[in-house]
């Protein structure tokens, strides 16, 4: 509440003043801020919900992932009396999928309050990278099927399998199956 003093005055008039109080109609807002752009899967950032206005009470701020589970956070936090803000963790889910990074969002609330939402992009940690090695890298053309043994792996175990395509650059030279699964 603010109060304004009006007065009004003319030629040849007294003056004549009056007190309007102005009421704030407008509810606070609330703010979703993260300390990095992106977060590696299973690991941490620290996200800010902040509040315009006044900070006589606290608030509690529900928290929610908007169409997506890749993001690890408390249901709600509390914004305390006397303080405009509240720091928590927000955890990107570890997972086995091998998937490009995405951009996904949170939504913050409150009674009383205009919402927030804000994002992070989340880097997957799932190795896609092989190892393929041979126990003979040099062969002779006489030396049959069984000259070499070929093995394939990936960086990180992983709960699923996985089908690997081989292919060589000269195939009637080298005989290989088109394709092995990991398990």
């Amino acid at each position: 509440h603010e109060p304004i003093l009006v007065t009004a005055w003319a030629t040849d008039y007294l003056p004549a003043t009056t007190t309007i109080t102005v009421l704030n109609s407008d509810p606070p807002q609330l703010t979703l801020q993260f300390a990095a752009p992106s977060v590696v899967e299973s690991t941490q950032v620290t996200a800010t919900v902040s509040r315009n206005g006044p900070v006589d009470s606290a608030v509690d701020v529900y928290l929610t992932p908007v169409g997506h589970n890749q993001l690890v956070l408390p249901d709600f936090v509390t914004i305390l009396p006397g303080s405009a803000s509240i720091d928590f963790a927000v955890t990107a889910r570890d997972d086995t999928h091998i998937e490009p990074q995405g951009f996904f969002t949170i939504s913050a609330s409150a009674a009383g309050h205009l919402s927030a939402s804000g994002g992070l992009m989340v880097i997957d940690n799932d190795v896609t990278q092989f190892v393929l090695s041979f126990t003979l890298t040099n062969i002779s053309e006489g030396a049959g099927a069984d000259a070499s043994i070929g093995t394939i792996s990936r960086g990180v175990p992983s709960p699923r399998s996985l089908e690997v395509n081989l292919v060589a650059s000269n195939p009637d030279a080298v005989s290989l199956p088109t394709r092995v699964i990991i398990a």
